[in-house]
């Protein structure tokens, strides 16, 4: 998979999540979230206001994918 990070038809963002997506509404065919375990400071990555923001920041017919 990190021979796909060298693909022009991919970008890689790393850093706040919330941050990111606040600012993407109706952009992405596809989100893909590597997330950490629920609990301590990934455990926001697991609630409602994070899935509200990918469902946002995707166009109509879109994908959404966690790692785990």
């Amino acid at each position: 998979m990190a021979a796909g990070f060298e693909s022009p038809k991919a970008t890689v963002h790393v850093g706040d999540g919330f941050k990111f997506l606040e600012a993407y509404k109706n952009e992405f065919d596809v989100i893909i979230t590597d997330s950490s375990d629920p609990q301590g400071p990934a455990e926001a990555l697991f609630q409602k206001a994070y899935f509200e923001l990918l469902h946002g920041a995707l166009k109509v017919h879109f994908t959404c994918r966690d790692s785990e």
